[in-house]
This record gives C-alpha cells, structure tokens and sequence, in this order.
C-alpha cells in the first residue's frame, strides 16, 4: 500500500511543475502591468485645437404667429428626454424663410450671425432643395421631415455646407427641431 503513495507524490509533484513551468512561461509572455496614472490636463489649461470635422447645431422652430415665416430658438430637454422650447432669452435665435426674404424662393436660415441658404440638390432644379418625407405620403400628416442642402454666405460657418433637417411634431402651431449638420470647406 506505501507504493501507492509513492507514485501519487510523484504525479503530484510532476504535475506542479508542470503547471508551475507553463505559468513562468505565461508570465513572460505578459507584459508587467504599470500603476502609471493617465495625464489629465488641469481644468483650467488652455484646451489644445482640434480640427473641425462636422459642426451640429440643434434647435427648436414654432410657425410665427403671422405664419410668414418659422422661428428658431433654443432646445430644451427634460430628464426623459422630452424636448420643447427653450428660454430664448439665454441663447441665439433665429428664423427660417421657406420663400427667402426676397421671396425669390431660396429658403434662408439665420441663427445668430450665421446664414444659411438652401442649393438645389438637382442642379437647375430649384425645387429640389426641398426634400419632403411625410407619413404615407400625404403631405397634410404630420410628423414630417424636410431635408434642404445649405450653404452658409455669413457668420462664423461662412462657406461651410451640409444640410437642414426640419423634424416636425405637429401641424398647427407647427413645431419640432432642426439639426443642421455642417462641414467645413477643407472637409467637402
């Protein structure tokens, strides 16, 4: 019966050399791990330029009470993310003239010191800078979207270019969001 222990021992410490070499083997495949702390610039240093890729800017519109024209102003959101009007008098306002203010029919979009005018997705063909997504295709139903490709001719977006996307929520007042997405002229 001693000569069962033997062998048991014997496979015991086979097996922990085993297990101990594939280990060391193990361990100087693995990098060492350090305990360096990542760099965080103090809050107060001088943030180091990025360039620009694509500016977003978000913002609520309502119909005018005189229904010439959309007014364009802050967006808020609840804890729900439930989104409306925002307090205009802490942010940039605006407007957006379907017909242009010439009523030459070259939609214009101002926020702030910017200006935004509609292109014509089909060259030649002014009525395609109004692109239309409405429910089932019936253009009284709402919500509704229209896309107009911009270009910007003022403000600090001057020669950016992209796209309005009107969302709306509803037919009368006539409300929603506008994402206006845009990229610098390096990036066209």
């Amino acid at each position: 019966m001693h000569w069962i222990r033997v062998p048991g021992l014997i496979l015991a410490l086979l097996m922990s050399i085993l297990v101990g070499g594939a280990a060391s083997a193990q361990d100087a495949a693995t990098p060492e791990s350090t305990t360096a702390t990542p760099t965080v610039a103090a809050a107060d240093a001088t943030p180091v330029a990025q360039p620009i890729r694509v500016v977003t800017l978000v913002a609520w519109y309502q119909t005018h009470s005189s229904g010439d024209y959309i007014e364009v102003g802050p967006l808020a959101s609840n804890d729900q993310l439930i989104s409306g009007p925002g307090d205009a008098t802490a942010a940039i306002t605006g407007r957006a003239d379907f017909d242009g203010p010439e009523d030459d029919g070259v939609p214009e979009i101002t926020l702030g010191e910017s200006v935004f005018q509609g292109v014509p997705a089909i060259a030649g063909d002014a009525g395609s800078m109004f692109r239309w997504t409405y429910p089932e295709g019936d253009g009284t139903l709402r919500p509704a979207t229209l896309v107009i490709q911009v270009e910007a001719v003022a403000g600090p977006y001057d020669g950016f270019t992209g796209s309005a996307t009107f969302i709306s929520r509803s037919t009368a007042p006539g409300s929603g969001v506008i994402v206006i997405m845009l990229n610098p002229p390096d990036n066209a």
